[in-house]
């Protein structure tokens, strides 16, 4: 960096790149600092690593995990009092994230609830429905009824489930993380998808899972 040698450090999954403001960040790495320009920067108090940063539209959100694997955030440098599964940083500067409260994870957009509580873990909404694991089961919950079903990718893509001792399909129109890594859609085209998924809940008070 600049003709400067930093490092090594332990983990492999350090994130390099350069962010919108032209600063060399190296990021997700297994302590509690990132590096920006080659400089340390602590993150928290905490000893949460694999931290993270992101400024969008005026906003600082800095992302850490703990000992357990949840994920705490510092939203414009306060940081929340809850840890989550899962968040997201939109480009207008929100969050969305799945709150862990006890065994159920609940989605939020900033502090406005946008999913019904599920019982289960590594929950995701895509359109209206909440899918999530409980056991190492799949399951997801639509228009308040709990269904045994997976997603799928194969041949169509969508939910496949049990109903009245049939096999049924519910396709979906958000797309699969996966189609990023099969090259089908962008990056841009995936997080664009999501994001006004999450937009359309929270304007129009919905809640994925019971609507």
């Amino acid at each position: 960096m600049n003709g400067k040698e930093t490092g090594p450090f332990h983990g492999s999954y350090a994130h390099c790149y350069f962010d919108e403001q032209n600063r060399a960040i190296v990021d997700l790495l297994p302590y509690n600092f990132i590096l920006i320009n080659g400089e340390k920067v602590k993150c928290f108090r905490e000893k949460y690593c694999r931290c993270m940063v992101s400024e969008k539209n005026g906003h600082t959100i800095v992302i850490g995990e703990d000992t357990d694997g949840r994920i705490h955030f510092k939203y414009d440098g306060i940081l929340q009092d809850y840890p989550v599964k899962n968040i997201h940083v939109l480009d207008n500067g929100d969050v969305v994230y799945s709150k862990i409260q006890g065994k159920s994870e609940t989605w939020f957009y900033n502090d406005k609830q946008i999913s019904v509580p599920v019982n289960g873990v590594s929950s995701e909404i895509y359109d209206s429905l909440i899918s999530y694991k409980r056991n190492d089961i799949s399951y997801f919950t639509l228009k308040n009824t709990e269904y045994n079903g997976m997603s799928i990718s194969d041949i169509d893509e969508g939910f496949v489930f049990l109903d009245n001792h049939s096999i049924c399909f519910i396709p979906w129109i958000v797309p699969n993380y996966h189609r990023i890594v099969d090259g089908t859609i962008s990056d841009e085209e995936y997080n664009r998808a999501r994001e006004g998924n999450y937009i359309y809940l929270y304007n129009t008070n919905r809640l994925a899972g019971r609507d």
